[in-house]
């Protein structure tokens, strides 16, 4: 929800096998904390049912003499389902992060975050039309 926190939210950690490697609740401020091993790829779901689920790659790699503790604080926004919405795109990754060896920490993949934004702007376009239009439906209904 804009600007509110999703309290129940379940962060689920798979390895590139598709294996569950943890399962995570979002507290009452919508927050959760998990640690990863370096050297390893990941996907990270976010859901909750009654919403769409989105989903992130994480590649831990780095070079062998940069080995430390890193933090990597992210929000992630997830939308209720809404009637008509193909929101098949989400079954894919939306953002990648990756030790960016010039910063010397680890961010968001820009050339794929700029190459999907396009699709998710029209995903959200469409959303913001359909959630609209059952709006109005409703608001018929119950006259």
């Amino acid at each position: 929800e804009k600007g509110k926190p999703l309290v129940g939210a379940i962060i689920k950690v798979f390895d590139d096998k598709n294996t569950l490697l943890g399962s995570f609740i979002t507290n009452n401020k919508g927050k959760t904390a998990f640690r990863i091993p370096l050297n390893k790829y990941f996907f990270i779901e976010f859901s909750k049912t009654g919403y769409v689920s989105k989903i992130i790659q994480v590649n831990t790699n780095m070079p062998p003499e940069k080995k430390l503790a890193f933090i990597f604080p992210f929000e992630i926004s997830i939308f209720k389902e809404v009637n008509g919405l193909d929101a098949s795109m989400l079954k894919n990754p939306i953002a990648k992060v990756v030790y960016n060896i010039i910063e010397q920490q680890f961010d968001y993949d820009y050339n794929f975050t700029n190459r999907i934004n396009h699709e998710l702007k029209t995903l959200y376009e469409e959303y913001e039309k359909l959630k609209a239009q059952e709006a109005k439906s409703d608001t018929l209904n119950n006259k």
